[in-house]
């Protein structure tokens, strides 16, 4: 006759479990369907997210930084280029203004430009009437 078999312990049983790849993921499936995405996200809002808030505050304020820096930069070159051009600007019409002056007076005084005129000085009129795209002409002489 056969001897009936003993029952395997608790310890056996569960070293048998264990090692069981279906009766191990029966057990931690429905263990891990609902420990898992509460896990998760808490992980992520206590982890993740204020690690990128941070992030993205450290990266705009250097944008900002580097914007205010290079804008500083331009309008300081620009307003410099503004005041050397208004300076050149101011001398070029100096220049202009003193040779018109020499100018009108050589042609009052007999020089070359009364000798192409029959004697007389050019005047705004008649430099105005030839429309000469070499010279210009202004009021305010």
């Amino acid at each position: 006759m056969t001897r009936p078999r003993p029952k395997p312990s608790k310890h056996a049983r569960y070293n048998a479990a264990i090692n069981d790849p279906q009766v191990l993921e029966k057990a931690l499936g429905s263990q891990l369907k609902v420990a898992l995405p509460k896990a998760l996200s808490d992980a992520f809002s206590t982890t993740v997210v204020p690690s990128f808030e941070r992030a993205s505050q450290v990266m705009f304020g250097q944008i900002e930084a580097a914007f205010s820096s290079g804008l500083s930069s331009h309008l300081e070159a620009a307003r410099l280029s503004s005041d050397a051009t208004h300076a050149a600007l101011s001398e070029a019409t100096s220049l202009v203004r003193e040779a018109a002056k020499q100018l009108t007076a050589s042609a009052g005084g007999g020089g070359a430009a009364a000798g192409a005129s029959g004697g007389r000085g050019i005047s705004v009129a008649e430099l105005e009437a030839r429309r000469d795209p070499r010279h210009v002409i202004s009021s305010e002489w």
